[in-house]
């Protein structure tokens, strides 16, 4: 009898630290950390496959599409004021000057760039424009060139932001045949 007390106490110590062992595998198996959620633009909810935009997902949106438009209309607002202070800058100096240096060609080439991104605003692309009649002599181009990069600034000043106007597109394809006839008398 002795000998199954003793039997049955090494069974039941083996048993314990079999447990004992098992308990410290378990706390020591390294689990893969679960991944972040990942958050959707509006950091509002969960990124899920499973759920549909909602309502306020669509005004936010909007309201976002709406922002950046008035934003991008106000750079416009920008460009067509600087179109028209480098014009006016370029015929101050050929006035004073009675001819354009290198800055003045550099101001030509800002204005040309300005030009084009407000045509490109207006919603025209490249297009083949002849201007008819031609100024004669540098100093008409450069006269026109102030007088219609002018006249642009104040239409696109007075359009609102949500229409396209053909009188700026018309206006813009203007001025840059005019910046390209001052770049040819002043290549000659």
């Amino acid at each position: 009898m002795f000998r199954v007390v003793q039997l049955a106490v090494r069974f039941l110590g083996l048993a314990g630290l079999a447990l004992i062992a098992e308990l410290s595998l378990n706390a020591q198996v390294v689990r893969p950390p679960t991944p972040p959620t990942t958050m959707t633009a509006d950091k509002s909810r969960p990124d899920s496959d499973e759920q549909a935009p909602t309502a306020l997902d669509y005004e936010l949106r909007a309201k976002r599409a709406i922002k950046y438009a008035e934003k991008e209309h106000q750079q416009n607002l920008t460009r067509a004021r600087e179109a028209s202070e480098l014009g006016s800058a370029l015929a101050a100096a050929f006035k004073q000057n009675r001819s354009l240096g290198s800055s003045d060609l550099k101001k030509l080439e800002k204005l040309e760039k300005i030009t084009k991104k407000i045509r490109s605003e207006a919603g025209a692309s490249d297009d083949d424009f002849e201007l008819e009649p031609k100024p004669n002599n540098l100093a008409e181009a450069v006269d026109s060139v102030a007088k219609v990069s002018t006249s642009l600034s104040e239409k696109v000043l007075k359009t609102p932001r949500r229409v396209v106007s053909a009188s700026i597109i018309e206006e813009s394809n203007v001025l840059l045949e005019l910046i390209r006839i001052v770049r040819t008398y002043v290549a000659r």
